[in-house]
């Protein structure tokens, strides 16, 4: 009895064993069985999810995204148009360096979706045999732009004039929103071709491929895109006229600029004085539609007067690009004279001769083909007065005449005028000659907010009227 008790027993310890082994290997090595969710009545357990997701603790506050606001409210289609050739490297390495600054400053103050387009230029065979042009049309990524910016090389260019008639042209093709506030900004530093014979080497008759730079800006102006022209002086002093009268076509303005680094604020204060000023597009068409309607001549500056006084009396307030504090200078006479030519033709039988009778140069840095200065005996028969050609040289840079000026046509003119030659030498006390602008005046632009100016509704009535041509 007691032999089959122990027996009993000890076949009870081994089944328990046996059991109990068989269960850790299964819990170890075998695959568990799917596990159903609780039975929850009040919906409050979820079911895991396999890989589980990493859950932050309540507290924790999610990084925001840095990418830019591209697309928040009114459109905005931005082109840059820039010279790539070799003396523009600082301006192209500026724009990419500020691009996303550019988008975020727009953005916050406007509110405004913005898309951005690029037009790089430079120059006809024989004098440039990379490109003439390459375009990168409207993209809403800041990354993008930045690619392009990346790869737009300032190298090349032959002589003086660029593909300017070209760059223009390319930009009135880009896919522009109906819909958009449409700015387009050209950074440049030579004319183009047909305007200065003088300083063309090959298509003295304009730009080979028949684009005319004074018809493509009413383009532009149809399609209701505004030109900023930035002018990088020195290089572009004596064609400044030109580009201002191409700029106040379409109801833009011409930027003069020293300091690449300040390119960014014109940029935006570009863009923002021109969102600002969308409202008040309405009003000019309607005042210049009445005029037509009526079958009467546009006068543009009595337009400009009655909406001028309408707006100044609401106490509107718009934003205002500035320059050191002051209000850009706006065009010369000489630039609204151009600006009412309709072609090239008309532009050159106009001026004449003008920029021959003018002394200035590209600034030393470019990288350029060399090219004598052209001064013949009657070239400097038909040079102005000495009183005439100080008042103009004094607007000018020191290294400009150290080195152009008075290496190269100062000693001729001498000798023709007894024109002492008004430059300033590398020995000359307070000059480093590390830079071309040493001596000159310190630029800053700003935008600020203040009434509605008679300048800016003329712009825009300038812009209307353009259309109609």
């Amino acid at each position: 009895m007691e032999r089959t008790c122990y027996i009993a027993v000890l076949l009870c310890t081994t089944f328990v064993c046996i059991t109990q082994s068989t269960t850790l290997r299964e819990d170890d090595f075998m695959p568990p069985e799917p596990v159903l969710p609780p039975i929850d009545p009040l919906g409050t357990i979820r079911p895991p999810i396999d890989p589980p997701a990493t859950r932050l603790p309540a507290s924790t506050e999610i990084p925001r995204s840095t990418r830019p606001p591209v697309s928040l409210g009114h459109p905005l289609d931005l082109a840059f148009i820039m010279d790539t050739t070799g003396s523009m490297s600082s301006y192209i390495h500026s724009a990419k360096e500020n691009v996303r600054k550019i988008v975020n400053a727009i953005v916050r103050s406007s509110q405004s979706r913005v898309r951005l387009a690029l037009v790089e230029y430079r120059d006809h065979k024989p004098q440039e045999r990379s490109f003439v042009t390459r375009t990168h049309d409207f993209t809403e990524s800041v990354e993008t732009m930045k690619t392009w910016l990346d790869n737009a090389k300032a190298r090349g260019g032959g002589d003086t004039p660029e593909a300017v008639a070209d760059a223009l042209n390319e930009a009135a093709m880009l896919s522009w929103n109906t819909e958009s506030t449409k700015i387009s900004i050209m950074v440049s530093d030579a004319p183009p071709h047909a305007l200065d014979p003088s300083m063309d080497s090959s298509f003295h008759n304009g730009c080979p491929n028949e684009h005319d730079p004074m018809q493509t800006v009413r383009e532009l102006a149809k399609l209701g895109i505004t030109l900023y022209t930035v002018g990088v002086e020195p290089s572009i002093n004596k064609y400044k006229d030109f580009f201002e009268a191409l700029a106040y076509n379409t109801g833009g303005q011409y930027v003069p600029m020293r300091n690449p680094y300040q390119l960014i604020n014109v940029i935006i204060g570009g863009a923002q004085e021109q969102l600002s000023l969308n409202e008040f597009t309405s009003e000019v068409r309607n005042e210049v539609e009445k005029c037509v309607a009526d079958g009467q001549e546009v006068d543009e500056s009595a337009i400009a007067q009655t909406v001028y006084q309408r707006l100044n009396a609401r106490g509107v307030q718009t934003k205002h690009l500035t320059k050191n504090s002051k209000a850009l200078e706006g065009p010369s006479s000489t630039a609204k004279m151009l600006a009412d030519l309709s072609s090239m033709a008309d532009v050159r039988k106009k001026i004449g001769n003008t920029f021959t009778n003018i002394p200035i140069r590209r600034h030393e840095g470019r990288s350029r083909k060399r090219h004598r200065m052209r001064v013949s005996s009657s070239t400097l028969r038909s040079r102005p007065t000495k009183p005439e050609f100080h008042r103009f040289s004094s607007d000018l840079s020191p290294r400009y005449f150290e080195r152009s000026y008075g290496r190269r046509v100062a000693p001729k003119l001498d000798a023709e005028y007894g024109v002492e030659p008004r430059y300033i030498s590398h020995r000359s006390k307070g000059y480093s000659g590390a830079r071309s602008h040493a001596k000159s005046p310190r630029e800053k632009f700003t935008t600020v907010e203040s009434g509605v100016s008679l300048d800016q509704i003329e712009r825009l009535v300038k812009k209307e009227t353009a259309r109609l041509k």
